[in-house]
This record gives structure tokens, sequence and C-alpha cells, in this order.
């Protein structure tokens, strides 16, 4: 994981930068570790993606491809959605 910085000519934008490497593999949420172990992955991704991104367009896109990515590790939206919030 690396940070994006565009330099734009009033400011800075950060974004997370996924490597070409990246394949989005996680923990799978049936896999046998406890649910504490599970929630702190999500917890963690998402303070990630919120400390990065300096912009609200940039968090959201963050977001929202972090839902994807743990959506296809099996993760209950509702899980996901309580963290988010």
């Amino acid at each position: 994981m690396r940070v994006l910085v565009i330099n734009n000519s009033l400011n800075l934008q950060t974004s997370v930068l996924h490597e070409k490497t990246f394949t989005g593999l996680l923990t799978k949420y049936f896999s046998f570790t406890s649910f504490s172990h599970k929630m702190d992955l999500v917890r963690t991704l998402v303070d990630r993606v919120y400390k990065i991104n300096n912009s609200w367009l940039g968090l959201h896109n963050g977001i929202k491809h972090l839902t994807l990515i743990l959506r296809k590790s099996l993760f209950p939206v509702h899980i996901v959605g309580k963290v988010i919030n």
C-alpha cells in the first residue's frame, strides 16, 4: 500500500494507491479466527482510508473500494457499515 499524492495548483490531494500486484485477498469472514480479529481488520482498513485521504471525494471512493474488497471476503454488509459509521 502506498500513498498517491497529486499536486494541484491550489493544494495537494492524497489517496490510497494500490500496486499492480494488489489482489485484495484478506482473511475470509468465515475463517477460523476470533470475531474481534475480524472487527479489528475492518477497523484498521477503514482508519487507514480515513487518515490517508484528505478530500471527501477521496474518502468516499476509498470507502466504496474497501467495501467491495470486504464483500469479496464475505464480510456482512451490516458489520462493515457499523464500523464505517
